[in-house]
């Protein structure tokens, strides 16, 4: 699993990176639920990915398999 951060200054700048991210796996037919955007945290799971945000930060965790990130969601508080 690798994890990316970026700092986009503001709340609404990193909860819609959330949703771009979003809107970019259902794209691809990479979509499962749950979904919250517009709100503090904002957070997406698709199949391999996992993005959120805190306020003005936003995080992303990649994973090579659905497996490996339902691993990292039990081990990492976030």
């Amino acid at each position: 699993v690798a994890v990316s951060f970026k700092i986009p200054g503001l709340r609404e700048d990193a909860q819609a990176a959330v949703r771009v991210r979003r809107d970019r796996a259902r794209t691809r037919g990479s979509d499962r639920t749950p979904s919250v955007t517009g709100h503090d945290p904002s957070y997406f799971r698709g199949d391999r990915l996992f993005a959120w945000s805190r306020g003005g930060y936003y995080f992303a965790a990649d994973a090579s398999s659905p497996e490996a990130l339902d691993r990292f969601m039990q081990a990492f508080p976030y």
